[in-house]
Order: C-alpha cells, then structure tokens, then sequence
C-alpha cells in the first residue's frame, strides 16, 4: 500500500486531479490541511475503489478529496466557534459580567459553561452522566432563555 502512494503521489495526473479536487477549498483550509486531505483520500481510494462498480480510480480519488476538504472544513468550523461567537466582542468587561451573572441564574448553568469551554456535546453527556440528546436539548432551551433575557 505505501509503494502505491508513493507511486501515486510522484504521478502527475494523480497530483492535478487531487489539486483540482482541493482548489475550491484553499480559501477555507491551509496547505498542511489540504495536503493531509489528499492524502487520507488517495488512501482510502486505493482501499475501498473496486473496478467493478463501474467508476474510474480517477473519478473515485477527485471525490474522495472533496469529501475529504469538507469533513476537515466542518470539523474546522466546530473547532473554532465557540457557542457564544455570535455575542457581542468579548472585550467589554461590563457585558462579560452581565452574562455570566445572567448564566449563573439558568437551571443548566453547568452545561452552558461547558459548551462555552468548547465542550463537545457527547463530552458533556458523558461528564454528566446523560444522553447526548437530553444535553442537547438542555443547553438549546437555556441558551435561547439567555439570549431572551439579554436582549
């Protein structure tokens, strides 16, 4: 398997349909993320690609590096938006007061404060010994009571 990606990633046709797979996406991701994209796709081209199913490896490897570039878009998008993103700039001391003391009085303080953290939902269910869904549903009803009481 390594001889064939390395065989793979010294093709030049191989290397122009992974780019041209990516190219929409270098706005969005950096040259390492990119690189790392095409390579778990080439990866799992050559494991998964069967010939009889009728599609080329070409074909299957250009939407192997799609699907690649939007999972580690996503991924990025969770990574770094946090759940308070869309309040107000962060420095204004006297608005950090207000909402911590607004969030202090919520049923679920906890759980806010958590998915603040950039908790994971699944993180925090198993932190407090509960289904992902039942979290979910909490942090979503407290999260529009405080938006509705900062309002």
């Amino acid at each position: 398997m390594d001889k064939q990606i390395e065989e793979a990633l010294q093709n030049q046709d191989i290397q122009n349909i992974m780019n041209k797979a990516a190219g929409s996406f270098r706005s969005q991701l950096n040259d390492d993320e990119i690189h790392t994209c095409k390579l778990n796709a080439l990866w799992k081209a050559f494991t998964n690609w069967d010939e009889k199913k009728g599609s080329k490896f070409t074909t299957y490897l250009y939407s192997g590096v799609r699907i690649e570039c939007i999972r580690e878009v996503k991924f990025n998008k969770r990574k770094h938006q946090p759940l308070h993103s869309n309040l107000p700039d962060e420095s204004d001391h006297f608005f950090s007061i207000e909402l911590m003391d607004e969030i202090d009085k919520c049923s679920n303080s906890d759980l806010i404060l958590d998915r603040m953290d950039n908790m994971t939902i699944k993180e925090i269910a198993k932190k407090h010994g509960c289904n992902r869904e039942t979290i979910r549903r909490k942090v979503k009803k407290s999260v529009q009571q405080l938006a509705k009481r900062m309002e």
